[in-house]
């Protein structure tokens, strides 16, 4: 029987089952909409066994990616108005997505699971949680809703019993 990453049971009940889509492809996913703004964020987690790091063997691995593309133009500064084009307005989501990844791996990842649980076989498998989160509409805090999309997905994540 699969197990979620915190060691539930895949026929317990939760209250963030209601916003858990099913990605046929994916091990957990969230979509989150802000109360009182069009902010809807999506979050997919895959899971893959792989060889751990060298200088952390026995800590499984969580990979983050944040896409604003879907988004406007950006996520939490201002788009840019006029000159430069496509090319700037490009750059600059660039740029927002590196800071938003880089909050959330400083500020969320830590603490978001025990990295020690997804060790499947001590120095030598562990699993490699690939969290990609995507922005598709945003008025609100991007780091918020990405927080809270994560959250759940991490929650709703079921890895198979190896």
């Amino acid at each position: 029987r699969p197990y979620t990453i915190t060691n539930r049971s895949t026929h317990t009940k939760t209250s963030q089952s209601a916003n858990a889509p099913a990605f046929i492809l994916s091990n957990g996913s969230s979509r989150i909409h802000l109360p009182g703004s069009t902010t809807d964020v999506v979050c997919s987690i895959k899971a893959d066994l792989v060889h751990p790091s060298p200088s952390k063997p026995n800590q499984g691995i969580l990979e983050l990616n944040v896409d604003l593309s879907l988004c406007g133009g950006g996520g939490t500064l201002e788009a840019s108005a006029g000159g430069g084009g496509a090319q700037k307005r490009r750059r600059q989501q660039r740029e927002e997505e590196s800071q938003i990844t880089s909050l959330l791996q400083r500020l969320i990842l830590p603490h978001a699971v025990n990295h020690e649980s997804l060790v499947v076989w001590p120095g030598k498998y562990v699993w490699r949680l690939s969290i990609d989160v995507m922005v598709l509409r945003c008025d609100g805090c991007v780091l918020d809703a990405s927080s809270i999309a994560i959250r759940e997905a991490l929650q709703n994540t079921k890895l198979p019993k190896v």
